[in-house]
């Protein structure tokens, strides 16, 4: 079934390919660079046929579009499915700047969703993420309340009093590592999939869920080819502003 919300996404990554692959091909158009021996690896994916694996000093990057993670105090969803190794803090998504923000597992094993405001941050005080099996983590913001979630099950939440702005000075989106100010980088080991940003939309709005492999929109899109003279109906994956360009 299609995402009736893939409108609303700002990334979506998959992480399929070729065992090794350095190309990152994010469905909704952003350019991700790796630096280090960021690569897709076929050996433990979560779902489909490869999972981008970080050894802890290593990760990937853009600087396109970078308004799409910039959330001001509207609504939001980051989720990602983790396999953490090692007892380090690491950083699942971070957007650098003053009023940037980052998803982690802390070095107890604990999800965590942190803005650079001093203090403000979130933590689900249990259950431990950092166990060497795949673990799908989760967090969005509904109104001035903001949820996380561990494998679908509700572990925290927190209402804040002052709505927060999200983004909005960043040079940078990160997958794998901290970067901001220069401090420190906590960098990601392990693998992380289907990676999903979603601006403006909380999904799960405190309700637990089953975590399952991420929906594409399909569309179908007729088209009529003057030299065969033939119609044919491809099966494409699009943005959303190439669907609202063709009126459907």
């Amino acid at each position: 079934m299609a995402d009736k919300y893939f409108y609303s996404n700002a990334s979506l990554l998959k992480f399929n390919g070729a065992n090794d692959s350095t190309t990152m091909t994010d469905l909704m158009g952003h350019t991700f660079t790796a630096s280090g021996t960021a690569k897709l690896s076929t050996t433990s994916p979560h779902y489909g046929s490869a999972s981008l694996t970080l050894d802890g000093s290593s990760y990937i990057d853009t600087t396109s579009t970078l308004a799409d993670y910039a959330f001001s105090n509207g609504e939001f969803t980051l989720e990602a499915s983790v396999k953490c190794t090692g007892s380090s803090t690491k950083k699942i998504f971070s957007l650098d700047g003053t009023n940037g923000y980052h998803l982690e597992v802390t070095a107890a094993g604990l999800l965590c969703l942190r803005h650079n405001t001093p203090g403000a941050l979130i933590t689900a005080l249990s259950p431990t993420v950092n166990t060497g099996s795949w673990v799908h983590v989760a967090a969005d913001k509904v109104g001035n309340v903001y949820y996380l979630y561990v494998d679908g099950v509700k572990s925290a939440t927190v209402t804040w009093g002052s709505s927060l702005t999200f983004g909005g000075s960043a040079t940078k989106f990160t997958i794998g590592r901290e970067y901001w100010n220069g401090g420190a980088q906590h960098y990601f080991t392990g693998n992380i999939d289907n990676v999903r940003i979603t601006q403006g939309y909380a999904r799960y709005r405190g309700s637990n869920y089953t975590p399952a492999d991420f929906d594409e929109l399909q569309a179908d899109i007729w088209g009529f080819n003057k030299h065969t003279r033939k119609i044919s109906n491809p099966r494409t994956v699009m943005r959303a502003t190439q669907i609202r360009h063709l009126g459907v």
